[in-house]
This record gives structure tokens, sequence and C-alpha cells, in this order.
């Protein structure tokens, strides 16, 4: 057996999550302002947004919207059947229209859960399951409030799909991040649609596989995009691509605004036809400058569109957009730099010849790379050279655009897995004027600020309408970054050119959205993921109480020392304190010591709250939960081996399993909540939480690259009593070099479905195995195959396949044991190599065919007389899916015959 030894990076990585060192910080506020928590125990909440009936409205990243009237929640809509959750992917975009409380319009935004996305409306459909870790396409969708109810539930039948209505229709999302992002309006009233690359974040990826990152094997293959598109995060300098892009469509049809600069009166639904911007990476959140545009869409000027685009390589970027048919350059450029590592491996764009291909000696490039097409910006004009002769520029009739540079950008540079240099620069020309970027630090730039600071990941952000705070921050951008955790001022002249920045806090981690409330002048973040924090200036606001306890369990009689002395207010005003014990019982000393006891030897749990009041009256409370005759659960997670490796070949699936063991109680009645947690440099993302004993999880192959990652799976038990127990095991990248790489297919032969694969390289590679799931996620070894060496050709045939859908997938092992997995491939096969549903039918007829299918389909539909009344033919050759609309016959039997050259099947269908 191979002893792994774990690194020492990896030792340490595994400790620091105990000490994070940001959040050792002392958090810093600026004078007079104040911080309290307003409310708590969301789950994951990622968009907040207020509206002038003083109703603040909040979504989560799993599908559901809140609204909090008066301080009570209440779920507004649940869309979480059908959006994908999904480490930064889930329902990031929620607007209103701006005349919601006449008509009702509500927009969503988000990634369709694959399951959902391809089997919704099928025999296979099943609302409890969920797929991750597989491509799939970002929807657009438009709802009706409920005028009787007062706009606070959704009309039944009000869906409108724009698009993503299945694959091909709506923007590819072939990775766990970068997907759907922030939805608003503009003052036109023209809808302003955010979408990331959609691309692998955790490498540079530009199409060409294999090896393939994130789910891209599935790209073409599985029809999400065409050939042209196969190009990876390039996509977003693609104009017919809805990917890396910022779109302007009008929120009644969901059509491009004529206004639009690509805008084609022939095909106004065409993806070129919605393009406002492109060159976007992952807008997470947007906003429109107040009293900016017009309000005529015709005039197309929505407003000054400020995007927080979080970024690649070293930048965050504010970008601000006043005209459309900007280009802010990703991923040719990052923040302000032409990016070496993209550089490199830049594609050729698919419609973009260029005319000296094969005239010029040396001149061996068919098309314009992206790099050509997209240069820096001049004072005077951007140059584009055509690089077989410089003294030639390439014909503005093809797509060259000049690099839209941010208005801010925040460096964040690394070097071996620590952040090194911090700087704030504002754009500006030398005196050749050509681009240079200056620091808010140096003397000869127009903007300044109290100090430089850094981003990695900005967030939200919202222009300050209000006049509680003071006279400088009126009318500023007040923006929020996740992980630093800062919210700071910005503010922007008339032509909207930074000016200067104002620091309010930093330290309050973890800010997913911001919105300033136009009733008390306050803003409000999300800290992710289950708590709204409420900032505020010159208000009193109330005490934070804490809670410190020397025994939280024991036997009865159980004596606790309580103490309240961590307890604090923001505006140091005196404060008094008054706790209830659950049992009748009262203290109102700081740090009182209570006796619990009981007439019965069973568990229970004391619910012991302390109340802190201030002199203004301001009361806050918070509990704490003393489990008499109980001890918490002996926890143990069996399926995962602490420190252990996953594999970087491709999306892995780890499986969920543990033991828990309870003095008091069964394991029937013990509650499982399992939590995997993406840790990246100091910062994580956690996926939703699992309530499943038995579960599994998708771990995405990050690392081994500059930036640090590795993964924690949590588990936590609770008892019935109120004891908790919770382990955490962490897994780490298998940062071995690249030992086989392969060609590998399935066919389908006399019914049987054969992977195929060949070794383009192998370096002592031992063994293959072959795994097979019908889902995704749990995996079964169907067998191995030895290797013989590079240029090798293999089949294994599954002689026993599975009924409909099913995945399998490569894993291929060395002599050291590192293993490596390639992409998934899916098959279909039915029994009678076809099937239609539902039958009986009230008018659409759905029809399947599977994997031997041949090249084209025939259908046809005749009476019981034999006379024919419907014929229809498809390309097929594989998987497919068509749908017929009967609902112009009559009620009653009808025959159909379906054939494909190699299969003929007849059977009746009923019309009711």
């Amino acid at each position: 057996m191979l002893l792994r030894i774990l690194p020492l990076w990896g030792f340490l990585l595994g400790m620091a999550m105990f000490w994070p060192p940001q959040l050792q910080a002392q958090q810093y506020l600026r004078e007079k302002f104040s911080q309290q928590v307003h409310s708590s125990n969301w789950n994951a909440a990622i968009g907040i947004e207020f509206d002038d009936q003083n109703r603040m409205w909040v979504w989560e990243k799993s599908g559901k919207i809140y609204y909090m009237d008066n301080g009570t929640r209440q779920l507004f809509f649940d869309l979480s059947e059908e959006v994908i959750n999904e480490g930064d992917n889930g329902l990031l975009g929620f607007v209103r229209h701006p005349d919601f409380y006449q008509n009702g319009y509500f927009y969503l935004f988000y990634p369709v859960d694959r399951h959902h996305l391809d089997n919704f409306g099928t025999p296979n459909y099943d609302p409890n399951t969920t797929l991750r870790g597989k491509a799939t396409v970002g929807r657009l969708t438009r709802y009706q409030a409920d005028p009787s109810t007062n706009f606070t539930t959704v009309l039944p039948n009000s869906r409108t799909v724009f698009f993503g209505q299945e694959r091909l229709l709506g923007p590819p999302i072939m990775g766990s991040s970068h997907g759907p992002a922030g939805l608003v309006f503009g003052s036109d009233g023209t809808l302003l649609v955010g979408m990331g690359d959609g691309s692998p974040w955790e490498t540079y990826y530009n199409g060409e596989g294999p090896p393939y990152a994130g789910y891209e094997a599935e790209g073409m293959s599985g029809g999400f995009y065409t050939e042209e598109h196969n190009l990876g995060s390039f996509r977003s300098q693609m104009l017919d691509s809805y990917s890396g892009k910022i779109l302007r469509l009008d929120p009644l049809t969901g059509e491009g605004v004529p206004s639009n600069p690509f805008f084609d009166e022939d095909a106004p639904n065409s993806v070129p036809s919605k393009v406002w911007t492109l060159g976007i990476r992952n807008p997470f959140r947007m906003t429109i400058r107040p009293e900016t545009g017009s309000t005529d869409p015709a005039d197309a000027r929505p407003g000054s569109l400020y995007i927080g685009d979080v970024s690649g390589a070293y930048w965050e970027e504010i970008n601000v957009q006043r005209v459309g048919g900007k280009n802010f350059g990703w991923p040719v450029f990052d923040g302000y730099e032409e990016i070496p590592g993209w550089k490199e491996i830049t594609r050729q764009h698919p419609y973009a010849p260029n005319p000296l291909y094969g005239i010029v000696p040396g001149c061996e490039t068919e098309n314009f790379t992206f790099n050509d097409l997209v240069r820096p910006d001049h004072r005077d004009g951007a140059s584009f050279p055509n690089p077989c002769d410089s003294s030639q520029q390439i014909s503005s009739d093809l797509p060259i655009f000049e690099h839209e540079r941010p208005a801010v950008m925040m460096i964040h540079r690394w070097r071996g897995g620590k952040q090194t240099e911090k700087a704030v620069l504002t754009p500006s020309y030398d005196d050749e004027g050509n681009p240079q970027n200056l620091r808010i630090s140096d003397p000869n730039s127009t903007a300044w600020g109290e100090q430089e600071f850094w981003g990695n990941a900005i967030v939200g952000g919202d222009f300050y309408t209000g006049s509680a705070f003071p006279e400088a921050f009126h009318g500023s951008l007040i923006m929020g970054e996740y992980l630093w955790g800062w919210v700071n001022a910005f503010k922007f002249d008339l032509n909207d050119s930074l000016e200067y920045v104002i620091p309010i806090s930093q330290d309050t981690f973890f800010i997913s959205d911001l919105a300033v409330n136009p009733i008390d002048g306050c803003i409000y973040h999300i800290q992710y993921p289950n708590k709204i924090i409420k900032t505020c200036y010159d208000v009193n606001v109330p005490p934070v109480p804490v809670i410190t306890v020397d025994e939280q369990y024991g036997t009865d009689p159980l004596t606790v020392q309580f103490d309240a002395s961590e307890s604090y207010d923001p505006t140091q005003d005196p404060i008094t304190y008054h706790w209830d014990f659950a049992d009748g019982t009262t203290s109102t000393e700081m740090s009182p010591s209570h006796t619990f006891t009981s007439s019965s030897s069973d568990p229970r749990a004391f619910e012991v709250i302390l109340s802190v009041t201030d002199t203004a009256g301001n009361v806050a409370k918070t509990k704490q939960i003393i489990s008499l005759n109980n001890t918490p659960p002996e926890v143990e997670i069996t399926s995962i081996e602490d420190g252990g490796f996953y594999p970087l070949g491709g999306v892995s699936y780890f499986p969920l399993e543990g033991t828990a063991v309870d003095a008091e109680f069964p394991e029937s009645q013990l509650a499982y909540e399992w939590t995997t947690i993406l840790y990246h440099n100091t910062h994580f993302h956690e996926e939703p939480i699992d309530t499943n004993r038995v579960s599994g999880t998708v771990i995405q192959p990050a690392g081994c690259e500059e930036e640090t990652y590795y993964f924690g799976v949590k588990l936590r038990v609770s008892d019935p009593a109120g004891l908790s127990t919770t382990v955490e095991h962490f897994l780490y990248p298998d940062c071995v070099d690249p030992f086989v790489e392969i060609d590998y297919e399935i066919e389908i032969e006399d019914g049987v479905p054969v992977s195929k694969w060949r070794s383009i390289w192998e370096d002592d590679c031992e063994t293959y195995y072959l795994e097979r799931s019908p889902n995704g996620q749990f995996w079964e070894s169907l067998g191995q195959v030895e290797a013989t060496g590079t240029g090798s050709s293999y089949n294994f045939a599954d002689t026993q396949p599975l009924e409909g859908y099913a995945m399998y997938r490569l894993l291929a092992e060395n002599e050291l044991g590192n293993r490596r997995y390639d992409q998934v491939r899916e098959v279909m096969l039915f029994s009678n190599w076809s099937r239609i549903y539902p039958n009986p039918t009230d008018g659409e007829l759905v029809i399947e065919y599977d994997g031997t299918t041949g090249p084209e389909v025939h259908f046809t539909l005749f009476d019981l007389a034999g006379r024919k009344l419907m014929e229809e033919h498809w390309e097929a050759g594989g998987i497919g899916r068509q749908t017929l609309d009967l609902g112009h016959l009559p009620t009653g039997v009808y025959l159909y015959r379906i054939e494909d050259g190699i299969h003929q099947t007849v059977e009746r269908v009923r019309l009711i």
C-alpha cells in the first residue's frame, strides 16, 4: 500500500481555517456611523432591494424570494425546484418592474437545474432530483404578482420565458460560477441583464480540449453551443453569444431594443439585437446612476450603468457604460492589462477572415485572433494593425473594438499564496495619448482617497440618494466587497469619472449585496450567508448582547455560570441586563449563576434569553440553549478521509456518509446537515446545506495553480434537546503531473453502449476503470482495462445497460496510485428504441428516440381507417426529442408509425 503524506502546505491550509487572518483584524467603522444586525437566519441570502412601499425584498441563492413588511418576513415566490444552487451560481438576478404596483411584473435570471432542463414535463422528471456538476444554461423569466393580494402572491400561469427554454437557447454555463448575474431597469424602462462568461473559473480555457475544464466536455457534444462557439471564455467576445454580456431588452417582449448598437430589425430576438455591452467576466451586481439617461428608449441612453465586474487574474473593476457597444475586454484584458496567459492561448475569431492570409509570405493565420480585434484605447482612437502587415489596418467591417477601461480598478496581485500589492487606479493618458493609470495616492491623479485598498470580489452597490448621511456622501456610489469586507463611498463627477473615495467600514466580511433604504437613509448589506446588517449615521442603535457560559450541558442539578460582560453599546451608552432562564426565574446581574433542575431524568432544553437595554430604551436580545440530562452526539464522517485528495482530471463526486451515536436519543431522531465548502485563498464559498443522512457532493477540479484552493466537507448532527456536534474533513487537490491524455467516446453497437478510447499518450498509466451512474451522483464500477501504452485503442461494452438515461466516465490510474478522471459521457437507451408520451394526450405529444437511432426519423399518424393525417421527419443519428401538437384533431384513437431505417414501431395513441 502506498503511504500518502500530506504536504506541509496542506497541513497549514487545514489549520488556517481556525484563524483566518482577515477575521482577526479589528473592525473599522467611521466615526458617528453605527452597525447592528437587522435580521438573521437567512439561508444563503444573495440579494437585497427596497421599494417605495417600505418593503425590503431579499432573495436567496436557492431560488426563494421574500419580502419584509413592518418587520415580518413573508415568502413571496419559490423557484428552488428549477434553480441549480451550486458554487457561486444560483438565483442572482431578481428585479421588479418600475410599475410593479400597477402591472405586477417581476423578472428572474438563474441557471437551470440540469435535471429540470432535460426532463421537466416528461415521465423522467422527479421534482426531488438535482443534478450538480453538470453543464446547463441560464434562463430569464418573467412572472406577474397578483394585484388582488396587494402584490404579495404570484398569479398562476403568469410565467413567460424570454430565453433559456432548452439547450442552445440560453447562455451556456460550463462551470460553477460566472453565470446569470444582476438585473436592473434603465431610466428609459428597458431591462438590463448581466451575464458572466459562463466558462470554467479555475483555469485558462479557450475551448481547445481534451483536457477539458469545468463542464466544457459536455458543451458542444451535448448541444449547449455550436462548433463556432467552442471558445471557452472567448465567447465573451462573440456578438452572437449571450456569454460575457450586458443585454438590453424590451421588458414586455424580451426582444432587443431597436436603439441597441447591434440591433437587426429582421431578427429582433437574435442575440446580437439584445447586446448592449460585451467583454464582461462576472457582472455580479450593477446599478443605474439616478438622474442620468433618457426616458425614451429610442434615445439609446438608459442611464450610466455601473457594473461591479468580479475580475480575473489581478483586478476588480467598477465599469461605467454610458452608451451602447462598449467592450470591456475580457478575456483579452483584465483591468487595464492585456493578460499574458490568455494571449498565449488566444483563438481565431471564426467570423473575421484575414485578407492577407495566403498572400503575404508567412501569413499563416486564416482569421484574426481576438487579441488582434480588441486593442488598447488611445486618446485619438485605437490602432488595429494587421499582424501580417503592420502598415495595414484591420477593416472596420470586422468586429473590432477599442478596449473600454474601467472607471475604477482595484489590484489584488498575489505571490506565493499571499496578497502582496494593493492600489486603486483610475484611467488617464500620457502626453502622447497612450493609456496610463494613476493611483489615487498619485499627486497627478484627479481622484483622491484617504488610503489605498484592494479588492478580490467586488459585489453590491447602490447610489446614496438620502439625506441622513453627511453631504460628502450624497450622490455617491456605496459599494461593498466580499473578501476584505469594506464598504466605501465612491463619488463620481458628472462625466462619471472618480472624484474621491471615503471608507465607511472595514472588515465587515462576506458582503453579497448592498442597498440603501430610501425611508430611513441607512445602508443594508447581506453578510453572507445568514445576516442582514444595517449601517446608519448619527443614530442611537441598540446594544449588542453577547453570552458566554462555562457549561452548556450536564446532569440534574446543573449550575451554569453566565457572563454578559462582552456585550456592548455601539454609541457607548450604559447598558442594563435582564436574564430569563426559561424556568420562571430571572436575573438583572451582568454575570449571574443559575442552577437548572427538572422533575424528570429525561433530557430537557432550556432556552435562556438575555435582553440588553441602553439608556435610550433600545433593546436587543440573544439566546443560549442549556441542555439538562443530555450529552452531544458523537459524530464521525466515514466516507471521506480527512486530508485526502481529489483528482484534477475532471469533476468528481464523493459520497457523504457518517455515523452519529447519542447516549440519550436514537439515531432516527438526530438531524444531519452536510455542507461542502470551497476554500479559496483567504475566503470560502459554501454550498447549500444538505439534510439527507446519506448523500453525495460534487468536487470541482480546482487547485495547483498560483492561487490556493481546497475543499472542506462539514457534518453537523443535532439532537432534539438542543445539542449538536460538528466535524469537518478536508480534501486537497492531487497536484500530480498529468500522466495520460485520451480521446474518449461512447458508441451504441447492437443496442449496447461501448466505451471507446485511444491514448494520445501514456506515462506509467497502469489501469483504466469504467464507471456508470443514473444521475451523476452515485457511481458504480463496471470493470477495468489494463493500459498497454501510448497510442493504444481500448473498448469496453456495458452488456447490461440501464433503461433510459445513463452517464459514463473513465478513470485512469498510474502505478503510484494517482488518478485522472475523463469527462462524463451520456447515453439514452430504450428497450424499444423510441417512446411517446403522454398517452392518452390532450394535444401535445412528445417523441423520444435513443442512441441507436438511424440518420433520419419518420413519424406518420393515421386514423383507424388507415388514412394519413400527419407526416413529419427529422434528422437524427442519435438521441433526440420532438414535440407535436395534435390539438387540431378530434378526440379519439389513432395509429402512429415511427421508423428510422433500422427500426419500425406501430402503436395506438389516444387523444382526449
